[in-house]
């Protein structure tokens, strides 16, 4: 099924929308005003997910980060996912949906020299891409590990088909 995603227009809004279209939640989006969710202006129901909103009870679910609804609503339904710590209510669906750390590798716009083979390096951790960049996926347990060790492969000299051996 997908839902409506309900949101304010801000940029934590758009990344967001980012996260739930990836997981395949939402289709359309409708942008309101906090007000008007919070004082019942807006029809809210159970295919609606609301992110960076006051909470409304009928939605699906309702993502956000702001210390004021804890205080309103008491931070307790179910279908609140709230982290005033947060610094965002992105930042929330990626915690609740244990995404995994994504690495982004490219050479140098400035220096192009470095005959390391990016997609391959990518591609022993899952991702892939091209000579000169590659992206790849792991779990976030073992992202500190991974980090150090597509640092110093991207680092030591590879030629592309040594590296397509390994």
């Amino acid at each position: 099924m997908k839902y409506r995603l309900v949101t304010r227009s801000d940029f934590d809004r758009l990344v967001c929308a980012v996260l739930l279209r990836h997981l395949d939640l939402i289709g359309d989006i409708t942008f309101v005003h906090p007000k008007d969710v919070q004082d019942g202006a807006v029809d809210v129901g159970p295919t609606d997910i609301l992110t960076n909103l006051p909470y409304a009870p009928g939605a699906h679910l309702v993502f956000d980060h702001h210390h004021s609804e804890t205080l309103r609503t008491g931070g307790l339904a179910s279908n609140h996912v709230i982290d005033a710590e947060a610094p965002s209510a992105a930042r929330v669906i990626w915690g609740k949906q244990k995404l995994n750390t994504v690495f982004a590798v490219g050479r140098s716009i400035l220096d192009r020299s470095s005959p390391t083979d990016i997609g391959s390096v990518m591609l022993q951790y899952g991702g892939g891409g091209h000579l000169a960049a590659g992206t790849c996926q792991v779990p976030h347990d073992r992202s500190e590990q991974v980090l150090h060790e597509l640092i110093e492969k991207v680092g030591a000299p590879m030629s592309s088909s040594a590296s397509r051996k390994g």
